[in-house]
């Protein structure tokens, strides 16, 4: 179960961002209130993408095991970094 939390943790945070980011847009309406709650989800997504990260780094691997498991999370929370600001930049420019 460790296994899978930790290699799906930044894939998790990326669902959580799309599906809160379009219920905004779809149900909220259009107007700069939304678009700043995007712009927020977008960077506390983020920050927890980095917390992951800083998290991970310094866990220290005891076999190849770990060695994997730490280099495809961190994959994983590369990936996931930049899906969430791709899927959160546009709300800087769309009127």
């Amino acid at each position: 179960m460790k296994t899978w939390l930790i290699l799906l943790c930044g894939l998790v945070l990326w669902a959580v961002h799309f599906f809160v980011a379009y219920f905004i847009g779809e149900f909220i309406g259009e107007t700069q209130g939304p678009r700043i709650a995007v712009l927020g989800l977008t960077l506390l997504c983020l920050a927890g993408v980095a917390a992951l990260g800083v998290l991970l780094r310094s866990m220290r691997p005891e076999d190849d095991h770990d060695r994997w498991r730490r280099s495809a999370a961190l994959g994983t929370l590369a990936i996931s970094f930049v899906a969430i600001f791709w899927q959160g930049f546009p709300a800087l420019f769309v009127p």
